[in-house]
């Protein structure tokens, strides 16, 4: 069962797949890094250079360039997730074959 909380979270799925418990605890730093790269994405203005004045233009290269930097730390994590299908990619930390 999933919860709010992942430890009770990893708990419950380790009543089935120890080895999954762990594996959920790893998937969810994942997803930690990759919502670190997209949030700012989703919560403010679309990015553009195309418009507005100057201000406009020194917000976007500062919001571009952090989310650059966000995605340069996390790279070896968001590489796969780029890389390949989402289902594919959450298989790396699923011990149990799909049927």
């Amino acid at each position: 069962m999933l919860w709010g909380d992942a430890a009770k979270t990893a708990a419950s799925i380790a009543q089935f797949s120890p080895r999954d418990a762990e594996a959920f605890v790893e998937y969810e730093a994942f997803l930690d890094k990759v919502r670190e790269v997209v949030q700012p994405l989703l919560d403010g203005p679309p990015p553009t250079l195309s418009r507005g004045g100057i201000r406009n233009r020194q917000r976007t290269l500062s919001q571009l360039t952090e989310l650059a930097s966000v995605g340069f730390r996390h790279r070896r994590a968001m590489l796969p997730m780029y890389l390949s299908a989402a289902l594919s990619c959450a298989a790396r930390w699923r011990s149990v074959p799909r049927a």
